[in-house]
């Protein structure tokens, strides 16, 4: 969160908290999350990534969390995403 200690990191979570219940909205673009390839085999396309993670929704939590932190992720999903549901 920023901070170098639990309570500045907490200060600092709650500042921007609060900033999002008064509708002060990040003004960056956020990166793009989402990228769809064709079905692949081995020699159908080259994707450069840091770490390939299995879908699911404990999965694509992973994913978000290791590119918000700047890596370069593959979410490897069966299908399309569709929320909780996907789990049952």
């Amino acid at each position: 969160a920023g901070g170098s200690s639990l309570l500045q990191s907490l200060v600092a979570q709650e500042q921007s908290l609060q900033s999002l219940f008064r509708g002060e909205w990040p003004t960056a673009e956020p990166p793009e999350f989402v990228l769809s390839l064709p079905a692949l085999r081995p020699s159908a396309c080259d994707v450069d990534v840091d770490v390939a993670v299995c879908g699911g929704t404990l999965g694509i939590l992973v994913g978000c969390a290791l590119q918000l932190r700047g890596h370069r992720v593959a979410v490897v999903e069966a299908g399309p995403l569709r929320g909780r549901a996907q789990d049952r």
